[in-house]
């Protein structure tokens, strides 16, 4: 039978083993710890990798060239309006003479109105009346004047319309083309006007003398009496004469302007609308395009543009041609004969539509040159442009992605070996940069993957 042995016993036997073990296993476990912590600080205190190591670059080579970016647009020519000017017409326009956008001058026949011609002349009085023998006033001074440039009035200007400014008034209108029959009378409205004013003027006297009667008949103890001294009411009295009498005067200067009407036409009279005034001349001018001969008109109608010196050139640009062009920039525009040269003068920012780029010529001279007149007045005219936006630098010309800044704030770039090399930076434009401080054939690092 086999010997058992018991639990104390068998305890007993094992009990260094046990602890032998643990002893093992603790050991161990040190030993891992130790190793892990080794490496964990390895990792932890490891210098960062290089990141120009890490990332992919391709080389490019740096060439002498020239860097630039230019814009093909289209620019538009317009004649600016400064100011408009009425005349009186009254009849049938059977002639124009003045060419739109033309120069005109003192005593230019502008057109012609039942063959009569309207003449320009400078003044800051606008013409409103019929100008002859006796008037005086500003216009009239203004008639001497155009008469005195043209060589037919030799006296002084004063304003007056005297015998000189007859014989030179008639002179004048033979050499244009009016002949004394030719001084129209009255019309059938002014005739009914002034007969009218007559007919209002009777009844104002009228009305103003009977109040008058009537009162100093009842505050005057004569009953046949005319004059206000012994009526009761003195001060009243004189009101209502004094009303009578200018109610008298107003008559009577009605009546003597009928009167007028009824005389012959007067030879060497300016009438209302043989002259237009301006406020300056020489100016360049145009007329009211519903100025057509067969036309008829009847009174006062806008009939002069008056335009800038120079017709405006503008460009029309987008939101992002905007953000890139500046003040300054040098602008070519094809005319039919020749290259035109300009700058962008300001950019306007309208309230509706697109922004536009004003242009201006060099020197002080219009950018048409001595060719405006080929621009028309009226709608826009559009010519091709040429806009330098980065006008074309010469350099080291290499990828403008090469270039960057360092840690030292220097601009630079990295050659094939890894070495930084300071640049002048002179033009980027469409990816490409012109520099200075490398030489041509140099190696360069672009950022990319091969």
């Amino acid at each position: 039978m086999a010997n058992l042995v018991h639990g104390p016993i068998e305890s007993a036997q094992f009990q260094p083993r046990l602890k032998f073990r643990g002893i093992l296993t603790g050991l161990v476990i040190l030993a891992i710890g130790a190793l892990s912590g080794i490496w964990a600080s390895r990792v932890l205190l490891a210098p960062p990798a290089t990141i120009l190591a890490d990332q992919g670059y391709i080389l490019a080579t740096a060439r002498a060239g020239e860097v630039g970016q230019s814009w093909r647009l289209n620019a538009t020519a317009e004649w600016p309006i400064d100011a408009v000017f009425s005349g009186n017409i009254n009849g049938v326009i059977t002639g124009i003479n003045a060419e739109p956008g033309s120069y005109t001058r003192t005593g230019d026949v502008l057109f012609t109105v039942n063959q009569r011609p309207v003449v320009l002349a400078e003044g800051s009085v606008p013409a409103f009346r019929t100008m002859s023998l006796g008037d005086s006033g500003s216009d009239v001074s203004q008639l001497q004047k155009m008469l005195f440039e043209a060589g037919y009035f030799t006296g002084d200007i004063t304003g007056t319309f005297g015998n000189l400014t007859q014989q030179a008034v008639l002179a004048w209108q033979r050499d244009i083309g009016i002949s004394a029959s030719e001084t129209p009378g009255p019309t059938t409205n002014e005739i009914n006007r002034a007969d009218l004013a007559v007919r209002n003027a009777e009844t104002n006297w009228w009305l103003a003398e009977t109040e008058f009667l009537n009162f100093l008949h009842s505050t005057h103890p004569d009953p046949a009496a005319v004059e206000c001294s012994l009526s009761s009411d003195v001060l009243g009295c004189v009101r209502l004469e004094s009303a009578a009498r200018n109610a008298a005067a107003e008559l009577g200067f009605a009546q003597a302007e009928r009167a007028k009407l009824n005389m012959q036409p007067q030879r060497g009279a300016v009438e209302l609308g043989d002259i237009i005034f301006v406020p300056k001349l020489p100016a360049r001018i145009a007329l009211n395009q519903e100025l057509s001969v067969g036309i008829s008109f009847s009174g006062m109608i806008d009939t002069i543009y008056v335009l800038s010196d120079e017709p405006q050139f503008s460009v029309s640009l987008t939101e992002g041609q905007l953000a890139m062009l500046s003040i300054g920039t040098e602008v070519e525009l094809q005319s039919p004969s020749d290259i035109w040269r300009a700058k962008v003068s300001r950019i306007v920012l309208p309230d509706f539509g697109p922004a536009r780029a004003i242009l201006y010529g060099l020197n002080g001279q219009p950018v048409c040159g001595t060719e405006c007149s080929i621009i028309p007045v009226g709608d826009p005219q559009v010519f091709p442009a040429l806009l330098e936006v980065i006008p074309e630098t010469s350099g080291i010309v290499v990828p403008a992605a090469a270039i960057f800044t360092n840690a030292q704030g220097l601009t630079g770039v990295t050659t094939a070996d890894g070495s930084f090399v300071p640049v002048t930076l002179l033009a980027s434009a469409s990816g490409q940069a012109a520099v200075t401080g490398i030489d041509d054939g140099t190696l360069v690092r672009t950022p990319g993957t091969p």
